[in-house]
């Protein structure tokens, strides 16, 4: 779950969530699960950073920076390596290489 800053996870079915991430530079805008792998998760930041966790949220790193207002992230659940950015203003941006890197789909922006 994502709540301000803030990546909580629960054990509990919901009873109890422990932070797993605090974010220092923006709002945590979206989470997004591989579909292939439940303990990898992408965090996307409403400043453009996608984050990674291929362990449940144990350890975080950044993915890409696509410098955008970022609204939402999606993943492509029959091709996972495949992801696309809602941005505030700057179209869709899309990845085919697993979140390392997003250009313009639809749109004027291009990172």
């Amino acid at each position: 779950v994502a709540l301000g800053r803030g990546v909580y996870k629960s054990t509990d079915d919901g009873s109890n969530f422990t932070e797993v991430y605090f974010d220092q530079t923006g709002i945590i805008a979206d989470l997004a699960f591989d579909p292939a792998n439940h303990n990898t998760i992408y965090a996307l930041i409403n400043n453009g950073a996608v984050l990674r966790t291929a362990n449940a949220g144990a350890s975080w790193q950044i993915s890409a920076d696509t410098k955008t207002q970022a609204v939402a992230l999606v993943i492509d659940p029959a091709e996972p390596a495949t992801q696309y950015i809602a941005t505030n203003g700057q179209g869709l941006l899309v990845s085919h290489d697993g979140g390392a890197s997003f250009v313009a789909e639809i749109g004027r922006a291009s990172c």
